[in-house]
Parts: structure tokens; C-alpha cells; sequence
């Protein structure tokens, strides 16, 4: 019984070890935060992930509570691969901003996600 047991444990091993390799991008972090009611002038919106980025197809947008954009562009950040920085085209000072992203990760995986904060006078 002990010799079934033993293959088996090192087949799971290697199994949860191959996965950690294959980990996807998830948004760790973000400022302004999800749900946040920020008081100041937002000048740009910082996202940070688990795993560094794929430059070429990692994006986000910034639009206004009825669905127009407000920001121009998006991009990786050259020293922090894990960091995408969304800017407006002028700092954000009332209403609420939906960010929606889309990530790939260095190992070609793809996640997305969204969410809203608000800016208060």
C-alpha cells in the first residue's frame, strides 16, 4: 500500500509544481483603489500585477460613468514590468471612472478585469 502512495503524492508534486510555472497576471494592486472615493486631482492611474507584462498586448481604458474615454493611452512601465500606468488626457477632479484592462503576461497567459473609483470634489 505505502508503494501506491508514494508515486502518487510525487505525481501530485509535480503537477502543482508545472502549474506554478503557468501562473497568470492578476492585479494586485491599484491607485486610485477599487471602490475608492479620492478627494484630489487623479493625474494617473497605477495597476500592478503579479507577473511581469507583455508590453506589445497589455492595455487599459479610462472612461467617464457614461462610457466615454478619458484617457489617451496606456503603457507598461519601462523599469517595472509589472506596472501599467493609464494617464488622462487632464487630472481627473469629479465623477466616477470605470478602468477596464487586459493583460498578458511574459508566459502569454491573458487575464482582464475591470473596476470603479471615484473622484470627489
Amino acid at each position: 500500500m505505502k508503494r501506491k502512495f508514494i508515486p502518487t503524492l510525487a505525481a501530485v508534486a509535480v503537477i502543482f509544481a508545472g502549474n506554478a510555472a503557468f501562473a497568470h497576471a492578476r492585479l494586485e494592486k491599484a491607485d486610485p483603489a477599487a471602490g475608492s472615493m479620492p478627494t484630489a486631482p487623479v493625474a494617473h492611474i497605477d495597476l500592478y500585477f503579479s507577473e511581469a507584462l507583455e508590453p506589445a498586448f497589455s492595455r487599459a481604458t479610462l472612461s467617464d460613468e457614461k462610457g466615454n474615454p478619458v484617457a489617451s493611452a496606456s503603457s507598461v512601465d519601462a523599469g517595472d514590468p509589472q506596472h501599467l500606468v493609464i494617464v488622462p488626457t487632464s487630472p481627473l477632479t469629479d465623477g466616477t471612472f470605470k478602468v477596464e484592462w487586459k493583460a498578458v503576461s511574459t508566459d502569454t497567459h491573458k487575464t482582464q478585469g475591470n473596476f470603479q473609483f471615484m473622484v470627489m470634489p
